[in-house]
């Protein structure tokens, strides 16, 4: 082989990946994959990094639908690459627009931003451009190419785009936002477009973010769990509960797995570790109750330890959740209040409100009958005693030192919805089938069962994506102890591995990044 020959081998090694004519406009389905890479590798120059592709994605959104390269950078950033099918000619396609997500986007079905390529253009001469337009979306960055009808785009305010529709003779009728659609035609047909037009990201949805969500379903069809772990730590913590190391316990979980009688009836339950019911503890099955009874119930419990089983009616019930917020803190006094029908608790010092709890409990014990209007003075009760009929109020405030606990078959999720995040932020929770170990388990099982039809990944990759997950195979799924603690680590702990981490860390590893760990880190 001659010199020369040598020569001209090795540039054509190193400049392979550019043997796809760039200076062409329209490319087969098959080689816009390898035109995005290209195109990423070039604006990465002026970002964060290299961009490699994560995969093909439809997408739909109220500006239309289309289908895109997906890829990411070393740095976090996110660049997608679309066509539109609809264009198609002859199985050939042009890209039409290009989105843009930061590093610090998180939501994978909203990008930062979009810039809509003119189909004469070859992108290839404006992607300088195209990466200011996207980063900062400015007119000042590519006046050139950049018509200031992008600010139409940007949704200033109906004011702005009133005065660019009188400076350009356009429609005045288009001014609404509603019509913004109706104005980008319009203007783009009396060519007052230019090349390239700057968009505001906007809310999608996308086969990348569906298929990561999706995922989630599988945690629950995968049945892969160590129920002797879970109810161990049930009854681990009822025992921290009845010595007065936590006010408030929520046990949730699917019906009929035995979460009662590990409280009311097992090995450690509550009686035998309190004793006989009624002294110090107190248990409520499927108790449904207004605002009124459930707070004359815990004044009358108030330092005991009460189980509320079956307790789904009571964690929906916005009231009720009022009442309980300030029980189930950790503050070292924690009282209850309730000025509807309850006896004034206003400028009353803490020994005057405890002295009128005090009064109430004697009169609740001989037979006072509970009225929300009317009540007897200390000082008429020891003068005519019992010789009267006695009405009483409940205490307008009082403090209470007890514990609580709820067992529910809602979920973490229902909890949430019923508005009930501040119980649970004041709360220890488990979910008997979120515990850290079954989720990594289980996790773990998927992942292995999905290798077997994907042959550019096996067991190991699994084990390597939970490990940079944070979810160490080795060290959490052999024998390490679940630790339910303050609702600040659990909260942590939620953001731990999950099924859509297991999803986006197989499309990270494929992708070739060389941080592909740090990044899954990053965003799972």
């Amino acid at each position: 082989m001659s010199l020369k020959q040598f020569i001209e081998n090795r540039r054509t090694n190193e400049t392979n990946e550019s043997v796809i004519p760039l200076n062409e406009v329209k490319f087969n389905e098959k080689k816009l994959e390898k035109v995005a890479e290209l195109y990423g590798k070039i604006m990465g120059k002026q970002m964060k990094g290299r961009f490699y592709k994560l995969g093909a994605e439809n997408f739909k959104r109220k500006s239309g639908s289309g289908r895109g390269i997906r890829t990411m950078n070393e740095g976090g950033e996110q660049l997608r690459f679309n066509w539109d099918k609809k264009l198609s000619k002859k199985g050939l396609y042009e890209l039409t627009s290009i989105d843009y997500w930061r590093d610090s986007d998180r939501d994978f079905a909203k990008p930062y931003r979009r810039v809509e390529l003119a189909q004469q253009d070859n992108v290839i001469q404006v992607l300088a451009k195209v990466v200011k337009a996207l980063q900062v979306g400015q007119i000042a960055e590519a006046e050139e190419i950049i018509d200031d009808a992008n600010m139409l785009f940007e949704a200033r305010n109906t004011k702005d785009v009133a005065k660019w529709i009188q400076d350009n003779g356009m429609n005045p009728n288009y001014a609404s936002p509603s019509k913004l659609d109706n104005l980008k035609k319009s203007a783009k047909k009396a060519g007052k477009l230019e090349a390239l037009m700057i968009f505001l990201g906007e809310e999608e949805t996308n086969e990348f973010e569906d298929k990561l969500e999706n995922s989630k379903k599988q945690l629950k069809e995968v049945l892969y769990s160590d129920p002797e772990t879970v109810f161990d730590d049930i009854e681990d913590l009822l025992t921290l509960i009845v010595a007065g190391n936590w006010n408030a316990l929520l046990i949730l979980g699917d019906p009929g797995i035995g979460k009662t009688y590990h409280i009311y009836e097992g090995p450690r339950s509550i009686g035998k570790l309190l004793g006989p019911e009624g002294d110090k503890w107190t248990y409520h099955p499927g108790m449904k109750a207004s605002l009124k009874s459930f707070y004359k119930l815990i004044f009358m419990e108030r330092d005991k330890c009460i189980i509320f089983d079956e307790a789904d009616p009571l964690l929906k019930s916005a009231e009720i959740q009022l009442i309980l917020k300030p029980l189930l803190d950790t503050k070292k006094e924690r009282w209850a209040e309730h000025a509807n029908g309850t006896q004034p608790a206003t400028g009353k010092t803490h020994k005057e409100l405890e002295d009128m709890a005090v009064f109430t409990d004697i009169l609740i014990a001989n037979g006072g009958i509970y009225n929300d209007d009317k009540t007897i003075s200390q000082e008429d009760y020891n003068a005519k005693g019992s010789s009267t009929k006695i009405w009483y109020q409940m205490p307008g405030k009082f403090k209470f030192t007890g514990q609580m606990i709820f067992i529910s078959n809602m979920s973490y999720d229902d909890v949430v919805k019923a508005g009930g995040s501040a119980l649970l932020s004041r709360s220890i929770f488990i979910d008997v089938h979120l515990a850290r170990k079954d989720v990594l388990k289980r996790i773990k099982t998927i992942g292995y069962n999905s290798v077997r039809k994907d042959p550019d990944l096996d067991t190991d990759d699994i084990d390597k994506i939970l490990n940079a997950a944070g979810g160490s195979s080795s060290e959490e799924l052999n024998g390490s102890e679940i630790t339910y603690i303050t609702p600040e680590l659990k909260r942590q702990q939620s953001k731990g591995p999950s099924t859509r981490t297991l999803e986006l860390g197989k499309a990270l590893l494929k992708s070739g990044l060389p941080n592909w760990e740090n990044l899954l880190a990053l965003y799972s």
